[in-house]
């Protein structure tokens, strides 16, 4: 098995709310490329020790699904897989049974996958209109989806928030809903949360709440709203990626149309946009960023707003990005790399070596 490992020492970016950082953490990153044959997209933990991630592959993009054990051995999925995969798009979870959950990208429209831990696929597209952004499994057990449909260049799109069951019954809920939804994710207290990007200038965009019945609240954002991804804390909180920025916020109304408990922290780099970001084993929260020049584009933040970059060696080839991340069953860190200009990879975090 060819693999590249990079060994370095965590240093101080920079300090966000008064908290002076120094870091002793020496992570070592092993870079796992013998096997893949496409891009890697989002990615995630699942069955058979093993995190499991979608895949585009050759000129056309055709979706695929790939698995990597922790221990590097990768295994490609594409029977039964008729869609394409893209970017922002491509997402995937586990379900509670231990089927893998993914969407995919049609001529028209996105529709959802299911793929039994033994290669079996079914697809979905019955009730789907339009693009589906994300995916999580909700508190009633079933995988829920963001979706926005296109209405042309003289209309704002529509949004919508969807449910599937395990036997593949969609069901998509619309009222309540005024802009584009994005992320989503299960809440800490019982609901699932999703962020709503601006679909137009008199749909500005929100932070969201629908109930496993389907009751959508909208909550005022607390800054203008560029989400790509949604987590729930060691702490509680819903935590967001909001373009160079990462924001922490309750689940509790603030009595003016919004959230409590909001507040904002800088990464450190202004043309750095985080995509990514994930709850760590460590109790931090771990984010994957784009479009950044003479840093890496991996990161670490507290609960408390401590940020924590690392010396360059990881993905500071020009033209690679860091599409998605996740913990493995080895409590480790994982996230996948691809790029025009770079070779792809399915890089490891150790943090337990």
């Amino acid at each position: 098995m060819r693999l590249v490992a990079l060994a370095f020492v965590a240093v101080a970016a920079l300090a966000v709310g008064g908290h002076a950082l120094a870091s002793s953490v020496t992570p070592k990153i092993t870079k796992f490329r013998r096997g893949l044959s496409g891009f890697p997209i989002s990615i995630t933990a699942g069955p058979k020790r093993s995190l499991w991630f979608t895949e585009s592959v050759g000129p056309s993009l055709r979706g695929g699904i790939g698995q990597i054990t922790t221990g590097g051995r990768i295994r490609e999925y594409r029977n039964g897989i008729s869609g394409h995969m893209y970017a922002g798009t491509a997402s995937i979870v586990v379900g509670r049974n231990g089927d893998i959950w993914f969407s995919e990208s049609g001529a028209r429209t996105s529709f959802l996958g299911r793929m039994t831990p033994g290669g079996t696929v079914r697809e979905f597209r019955t009730g789907i209109r339009g693009t589906i952004n994300d995916l999580t499994v909700g508190p009633d057990g079933n995988v829920w989806f963001t979706e926005v449909v296109s209405a042309g260049s003289r209309a704002r799109p529509s949004g919508a928030v969807g449910r599937i069951t395990s036997a593949g019954a969609i069901t998509v809920f619309t009222h309540g809903i005024h802009a584009a939804p994005e992320a989503i994710t299960a809440g800490s207290d019982g609901n699932l949360w999703f962020t709503e990007n601006a679909a137009s200038p008199t749909a500005p965009g929100a932070m969201a709440r629908i109930t496993p019945a389907g009751m959508v609240t909208e909550f005022s954002p607390p800054s203008p709203f560029n989400t790509a991804d949604l987590t729930v804390g060691a702490d509680g909180n819903l935590w967001y990626s909001d373009s160079d920025k990462i924001v922490r916020v309750s689940t509790r109304p603030d009595g003016r149309g919004g959230l409590a408990g909001v507040r904002s922290f800088s990464i450190g780099r202004p043309d750095g946009y985080v995509h990514a970001i994930t709850a760590g084993p460590d109790g931090a929260l771990w984010f994957a960023a784009q479009n950044e020049t003479g840093y890496t584009k991996l990161g670490r933040i507290t609960t408390t707003g401590r940020v924590t970059r690392f010396a360059n060696g990881l993905g500071s080839t020009r033209g690679s990005f860091l599409d998605g991340i996740a913990v493995g069953p080895d409590r480790n860190i994982w996230f996948t790399e691809a790029g025009r200009s770079s070779q792809p990879a399915i890089d490891r975090l150790s943090l337990h070596h």
